[in-house]
């Protein structure tokens, strides 16, 4: 009888164990789904541009544009006459992204005519980041009264492959 006791009680504590395991596996189960789902959230917002912070971008974008802009098209974004094109007023700027990509990339060899104004001077290529060209786009865009919708990082390929007004 002692053995039989032995052994129902070992049975017992085998079930136990493999109820416990099976509850830790459920449970470590849905902890991974969990995290597999929060990661591609996460993934997914950041891919999409869900997480795009416009003001944060133009902020970065005025650096930017401080540092390699504002000595040609002044800090007001009004350019010089005959010389440096305006950045304010413009329509191209709000209606060819991709010729503003490729402005910013590839450069520009004048004359170029904005307004019924021509302006004589070459405007250098820039080494800049998607991110970079982004930022800097969104703060002129949205700058002196320009009121230019979002344009990601992600976006500055596809731009630049485009056919723009000026190609």
């Amino acid at each position: 009888r002692y053995l039989k006791f032995v052994t129902a009680i070992r049975s017992v504590e085998n079930i136990k164990q493999q109820l416990v395991y099976k509850k830790v596996e459920s449970a470590m189960m849905d902890c991974r789904r969990s995290v597999l789902i929060i990661a591609v959230l996460f993934w997914t917002s950041t891919v999409m541009g869900q997480n795009f912070d416009l003001s944060t971008s133009i902020e970065r974008g005025k650096s930017i544009y401080s540092n390699l802009c504002a000595s040609c098209h002044m800090a007001d974004g009004t350019g010089i006459s005959g010389l440096y094109s305006p950045l304010v007023g413009v329509d191209s700027l709000m209606n060819d992204e991709s010729r503003l990509v490729k402005s910013v990339l590839k450069g520009v060899k004048g004359p170029v005519e904005f307004n019924g104004i021509e302006y004589t001077e070459d405007m250098q290529s820039f080494n800049l980041s998607d991110r970079e060209v982004a930022d800097l786009l969104n703060y002129i865009r949205n700058s002196w009264g320009n009121e230019g919708e979002v344009i990601l990082p992600k976006e500055i390929p596809t731009l630049l492959s485009e056919k723009s007004s000026d190609n």
